[in-house]
């Protein structure tokens, strides 16, 4: 089937998964305007609201949805209720214990307040902790319309979250607290996404796309890889165990995404 044809998709982004390349690749199945965020959808040309916001997301007028044939963003789940259209969706997981150290050297990489920390400081940074790592996963798939998060799994706003890793305080924030109920539902709405792939076989999840959807019949590179951090230093044994044990949702639910996967 033709990208062009049928409902759109809609990519859930989540964040250290190996979804950016996959964003670069799949940008080459849609013509210009049809890929939300696009530069149609920024107020600057540095504009990442977009990929985050979903209020901006919702914002999104008729007519620029008539054009759009495939979301991506940093969004739970709920965005395609929110929506109140039908969609095609993707998603990509991956083992808890490597996205949490992936996204703390994604802080070390890009803000100097965090730059001289190890992993471990990093990982302890209460803020950072219940915004990017926390059952991270789960909470992106148990997020509810009552939630009334904004951006990630929290209340806050994208220019609240840039000034606390610029040096600010922390900010009032409301997270969701996870609980068996909070995993079930999270269970639910992944078993409900179209095609489930993780980072770990990430070239099956390419396949897969291309055997259902007839993307990339010249072929595509899946070996691609953007935005990786090579610094292994502080990721010891004591640490990825602590992970494990801190994000047990996290690890149940990753189980179900190799399962739906294969």
């Amino acid at each position: 089937m033709p990208a062009s044809d049928g409902p759109p998709f809609f990519f859930l982004h989540v964040m250290k998964t190996g979804g950016t390349a996959f964003v670069l690749n799949v940008l080459q199945n849609f013509g210009p305007g049809e890929v939300y965020p696009s530069d149609l959808d920024k107020r600057q040309p540095d504009d990442l609201v977009p990929y985050v916001s979903i209020s901006r997301l919702l914002e999104t007028s008729a007519e620029r949805r008539r054009a759009i044939r495939l979301y991506t963003g940093h969004f739970p789940y709920v965005v395609c209720e929110l929506m109140g259209v039908e969609f095609r969706t993707l998603t990509v997981l991956r083992d808890p214990v490597e996205r949490t150290l992936s996204v703390l050297k994604h802080f070390k990489r890009h803000f100097e307040r965090y730059e001289p920390l190890p992993l471990a400081a990093l990982y302890d940074d209460p803020f950072l902790f219940e915004n990017y790592v926390h059952n991270h996963q789960t909470k992106l798939f148990s997020i509810t319309a009552q939630d009334r998060t904004e951006t990630f799994v929290s209340t806050l706003t994208h220019a609240e979250n840039r000034a606390r890793h610029l040096g600010g305080a922390d900010p009032t924030t409301t997270t969701i607290a996870v609980d068996a109920a909070r995993l079930s539902v999270a269970k639910t709405n992944l078993a409900r996404v179209d095609v489930v792939g993780v980072n770990e076989r990430y070239p099956e999840f390419v396949a897969s796309l291309r055997a259902r959807f007839g993307w990339w019949p010249a072929g595509v590179d899946a070996d691609v890889r953007v935005n990786v951090a090579d610094d292994v230093t502080d990721a010891d044994t004591s640490l990825r165990r602590r992970i494990a044990q801190d994000n047990a949702f996290d690890v149940e639910l990753y189980e179900l995404a190799k399962d739906l996967s294969a």
